[in-house]
């Protein structure tokens, strides 16, 4: 059984790839447009967690934090 998704996207094109990834919040242009199945993060600033697909439970704030970001899960950067 699929979860129900939950997300908050406050800019263009943040979460714009996000396909199945449940609990996200992107507040930044760019902020988690990368993402397609990463649940539970949060990204704040432009580009903040950009390259994040997979990657679950990161927290990014500032401009570009956690930008190389793909796979990594329990990561923060402020």
């Amino acid at each position: 059984m699929k979860r129900p998704t939950a997300f908050l996207e406050l800019e263009s094109f943040a979460l714009n790839n996000n396909a199945e990834g449940d609990f996200n919040t992107a507040n930044g242009a760019f902020a988690l447009v990368a993402n397609t199945t990463g649940e539970r993060n949060t990204a704040t600033g432009d580009s903040a967690l950009f390259s994040n697909n997979t990657g679950n439970r990161n927290t990014a704030i500032g401009n570009a934090a956690l930008g190389l970001n793909t796979t990594g899960t329990d990561k923060t950067a402020i």
